[in-house]
């Protein structure tokens, strides 16, 4: 039984109650030694060491070495979120729309060309057309008498006479029927101003276009569906086949 015992001592780990000579058996010899009367304490490392009285150990330290700290990457710099994308207001276009004739003059007279185009494509004969709060009648006329261009087309195909259709504006459809806008033009879904008018419901407006002689066979496309659609539009009414 105790040779037994003895060899339990000799594999088991260092416990409160073993000598001297099994720590050091199973540890080795201490990096340090310090001492103060019977009590004795045996140095390994900062995490491990033990403490005996009378030869006996009393105390165990014998903690795990604290895991490194992960070292984090070095932190990219942070790109700026990028604005929202705008449309720039051109000086003309905003002359036009809020302005007088002067104040477009003014801008003309700076050298910029009557029929500079926004990011969409628009001239500020379409800007004035489309504004729902202040279509002014003598900027649009100031504009055609000198040279803006009233076939001038967007990025959907849209002269200013589709744009004042859509939006029932029927002086600017007088003015720009003088200046001898194509009234059967067709926009990038082969649309007619009057078919648009119609689309829109605006009755004076396409009453006004059939009267100026609208009438054309063209295909409308329906951009949700791809259907093509031939319609005949006439003065005295409209087809569909």
């Amino acid at each position: 039984m105790n040779a037994l015992f003895g060899c339990v001592l000799i594999v088991a780990a260092v416990v409160v109650g073993v000598d001297k000579d099994t720590v050091l058996r199973e540890w080795g010899q201490p990096s340090g030694q310090l001492r103060e009367g019977k009590t004795e304490t045996l140095l390994y490392s900062r995490n491990r060491e033990v403490t005996l009285v009378d030869g006996k150990v009393v105390a165990v330290k014998d903690a795990p070495a604290p895991a490194p700290k992960a070292v984090a990457p070095p932190s990219r710099p942070k790109t700026p979120a990028r604005p929202p994308a705008q449309v720039r207001v051109y000086p003309l276009h905003r002359a036009a729309a809020t302005g007088r004739t002067n104040d477009i003059a003014k801008v003309l007279a700076a050298g910029v060309d009557i029929n500079v185009r926004d990011e969409n494509g628009d001239t500020a004969l379409h800007w004035l057309v489309r504004n729902p709060t202040s279509v002014r009648y003598e900027n649009f006329r100031f504009l055609l008498d000198h040279h803006a261009d009233p076939h001038a087309t967007n990025r959907w195909g849209r002269t200013p006479l589709h744009e004042a259709a859509i939006a029932g504006r029927k002086d600017p459809i007088e003015l720009l029927l003088k200046a001898k806008a194509d009234i059967n033009a067709t926009d990038n879904f082969h649309r007619t101003p009057l078919q648009l008018a119609v689309i829109t419901r605006k009755k004076g407006v396409e009453t006004q276009l059939r009267v100026a002689g609208a009438g054309r066979a063209a295909v409308v496309v329906n951009p949700h569906t791809g259907t093509r659609t031939l319609t005949i539009s006439t003065p005295s009414g409209r087809a569909t086949l």
